[in-house]
């Protein structure tokens, strides 16, 4: 405690520690700025406020002050812990800003809807808003089994005769993504 309380007394401490938090201060006002304008994520009016005013704060007392106290202990660590102090405020906004104003909105009551084809191909499902008439999910399917190998035609038979038991792993693992390939292609995605 007597090395804390030297360090807080010595002259010029108050400017040289301000000076350090204002730093820090405008280097999260930066990193900020930029998210909000190139990072393709709004964090809206509200929470923006709030992750900033709450951000200037916690910038000071987490990251410029206990660096300045090492800076003071250590002067010789002066533009090592400038340099850390820059970046840890800036990698530690832009982390925490993307993960607060990133994350996908949660589906609460959404149940995928899955397809069934007249021709032997493994039921699957389209994305969430899709809703493709009958005769655009026959089409689709004529498509995905034209558009596979005769190779994976039988392992997609296989796969709904129930027997995969009869196919590798392997080849199991290595249809999946051949299968998504050719819905892909055939604009199941698109419905």
């Amino acid at each position: 405690m007597t090395d804390l309380e030297e360090i807080v007394n010595r002259p010029g401490y108050a400017r040289a520690a301000s000076g350090a938090s204002k730093t820090s201060i405008f280097v999260f006002a930066a990193t900020f700025s930029y998210l909000v304008i190139f990072s393709g994520t709004s964090p809206g009016f509200l929470s923006g406020v709030i992750f900033f005013v709450a951000g200037i704060f916690v910038v000071s007392a987490l990251i410029a002050m206990p660096l300045f106290l090492l800076q003071s202990k250590f002067p010789k660590l002066g533009s090592v812990t400038m340099l850390l102090s820059v970046v840890a405020t800036s990698v530690l906004t832009r982390s925490v800003y993307l993960w607060l104003f990133s994350q996908p909105a949660m589906a609460v009551d959404f149940e995928p809807r899955s397809f069934k084809c007249v021709e032997p191909l493994p039921e699957f499902t389209l994305s969430r808003n899709s809703n493709p008439t009958d005769a655009q999910i026959q089409e689709l399917c004529g498509c995905i089994s034209i558009n596979l190998s005769e190779a994976d035609r039988l392992i997609s038979k296989a796969v709904v005769e129930g027997r995969e038991s009869d196919i590798s792993p392997t080849e199991l693992q290595e249809f999946i993504p051949r299968f998504g390939d050719a819905l892909n292609h055939c604009g199941g995605n698109n419905l």
